[in-house]
């Protein structure tokens, strides 16, 4: 396998991280959902015609990624525990 058509995964990574930090609040989350962007990026690559598109499409699929932690969130909201709800009043 040729090494000259492996794209940089680090530097690619890097450039999406700032992308997905201003869009999800906590930063495991955001490591979460670029660690899963980039999982999908590798799995889908052979399918981009066009690697110099690689980063657009990077993008576009960090957005998604994005998307469905909000919508999992949405479908599994994170409840305090009863300890927790006392210390708040």
């Amino acid at each position: 396998m040729s090494h000259e058509n492996t794209p940089d995964w680090d530097a690619l990574a890097e450039r999406l991280r700032p992308f997905v930090r201003t869009r999800v609040a906590s930063r495991a989350d955001a490591d979460d959902v670029l660690q899963e962007a980039l999982l999908k990026m590798h799995r889908g690559l052979a399918k981009l015609a066009d690697r110099d598109r690689l980063p657009a499409w990077g993008y576009r699929v960090a957005q998604s990624a994005i998307s469905e932690h909000f919508r999992a969130s949405a479908r599994h909201p994170v409840r305090q525990a009863p300890d927790d709800q006392a210390d708040a009043d």
